[in-house]
């Protein structure tokens, strides 16, 4: 006997996206349209060591013999999914890699947004995966894809991404429910009914490709897209993504500066090697510019997604009370950093001389009146940033840099790439961001006395042995491989 075959969806997403939500809608989608269905979960291991696989099957009630009941599946085979959802690239290409997806039946839909693996963030260069593989193995493995920066969607629509991936899905007319019956799904769930059918609406914009409704940028905001717009098109994409991160973090002036600095490397890069130096400098001058302080981390505290991913990962209800407690632990360091430079210097002077040393433990309770407002406190102190004196510290080593750079392109491209690269050395807080500082200082002055038939290649070896091993005698490193190169 032939039994008609259910239709079947998959969904990956990582704690805190609202995977749990995107599910039951699409459930509530199927009753809506006649459906029976059954849907399932599989918790990952942690909230980026494996995402939570949602999985639903659904057969219209019309196609089962009256008195006999269907027989779902808690999980999918290889190859039998007809829809498979992702939060996040890479997680739609674990589905892949797992089998899930085939050329002949399944439609991928999948958000192109980021969230590191635990193994890219633990990686002391660039550990990140390569998405443009992850890209061609989806279009090669799936019968028709669609990724979409789903975030950027969400955050116009002042949505969530979950919503708009639903949108995606309804659009996408690759279930056998209409958009109806996923409008109704959303309001008879009744979890922020109007903010997620206005998500919906924008993933069927999304789809259709046309451009949706938003308002009118501020007047410096429309300068520096039309400063981006002015760039060679190969280097758009991150000098986009720079100037974002850059307004958040301080203001469009600021964002500004950062296009400033990397017109003097676009006069000098070169077109044949794929602009390959703008944007290893575009990449780190914007990680650099965005340094974190205790400004910055109040900042991403307060996040509304930050929220959501927090009751996510409670398992909190609507009507659940949610309690948050921060935790500070700064030095006299990063105390030290938020003063006006000239007293900022003078305490640590003062330090250095007494031996003063002082950490002191902050508790917050961030969901309480008093905590929340003194991270917005803290937040609101950025706007002093500019007469700090980690912001003159930070200014003065991003030009020497910079200038190392500039210097080194007309003679020596793949030297002036590897100075670019050489920022990575330039992380973390406290003493581990002092080191860091020192290692830089120490590998650009170490530039000019590099050998210049192998001086790429020596700087190279350089930066490794620093990202390797932070508290190495960087010095002594360095005297040994400039003498090595030399001979």
């Amino acid at each position: 006997m032939s039994a008609p075959r259910p239709f079947t969806c998959l969904i990956a997403a990582i704690g805190g996206e609202g995977g749990g939500l995107l599910a039951q809608w699409v459930a509530n989608a199927a009753e809506e349209a006649g459906h029976l269905v059954q849907h399932t979960s599989v918790p990952g291991v942690a909230q980026r060591t494996g995402a939570t696989i949602y999985y639903i099957e659904s057969l219209a009630r019309d196609a089962v013999p009256d008195g006999v009941a269907p027989i779902f599946s808690l999980m999918p085979g290889p190859g039998d999914v007809d829809v498979v959802l992702a939060s996040e690239l890479i997680e739609a290409g674990r589905m892949a890699q797992r089998g899930f997806v085939a050329p002949d039946r399944t439609t991928l839909i999948a958000a192109t947004g980021r969230v590191f693996t635990i193994g890219e963030k633990m990686a002391m260069a660039d550990g990140r995966l390569d998405d443009a593989a992850v890209r061609k193995a989806i279009a090669e493995l799936t019968k028709q894809s669609l990724l979409v920066d789903v975030r950027a969607v969400a955050e116009k629509a002042r949505a969530q991404p979950n919503a708009v991936l639903l949108g995606l899905l309804a659009a996408s007319g690759s279930t056998p429910y209409g958009e109806a019956a996923f409008r109704a799904a959303i309001e008879r769930e009744g979890v922020a009914v109007a903010r997620n059918l206005a998500g919906f609406e924008a993933g069927l914009v999304a789809y259709a490709g046309s451009p949706a409704e938003e308002k009118a940028p501020a007047a410096a905001e429309a300068a520096l897209d039309q400063s981006v717009l002015r760039l060679p098109a190969p280097v758009r994409d991150i000098a986009s993504i720079g100037v974002t991160r850059l307004i958040d973090y301080q203001n469009p002036r600021y964002a500004q500066r950062y296009l400033d600095r990397l017109d003097k490397v676009i006069a000098l890069d070169d077109a044949a090697h794929g602009h390959a130096l703008f944007r290893e400098t575009a990449r780190h001058l914007a990680l650099w510019m965005a340094y974190e302080d205790l400004m910055r981390v109040a900042q991403l505290k307060l996040k509304p997604e930050r929220w959501a991913r927090l009751r996510e990962e409670a398992g909190a209800g609507p009507n659940d009370v949610l309690t948050v407690h921060e935790f500070f632990k700064p030095g006299l360091q990063e105390w030290a950093a938020l003063l006006p430079s000239f007293l900022g210097r003078f305490v640590l002077l003062i330090a250095a001389k007494t031996g003063w040393k002082m950490q002191v433990e902050i508790h917050l309770n961030s969901t309480g009146i008093m905590g929340t407002l003194t991270l917005r406190t803290l937040a609101a102190l950025r706007r002093l940033r500019p007469i700090s004196l980690r912001y003159k510290q930070e200014q003065a080593g991003i030009e020497s840099w910079l200038a190392a750079i500039v210097s080194a392109a007309p003679r020596d491209y793949a030297l002036a790439q590897e100075i670019a690269a050489t920022a990575q050395v330039n992380k973390g807080y406290g003493e581990t961001h002092e080191r860091g500082t020192g290692n830089l200082t120490r590998l650009l002055e170490a530039v000019p006395h590099l050998p210049s038939d192998a001086a790429a290649a020596t700087l190279r070896e350089l930066r490794t042995a620093a990202l390797a091993d932070p508290d190495r005698d960087m010095d002594a490193v360095i005297a040994e491989r400039v003498a090595v190169a030399a001979e």
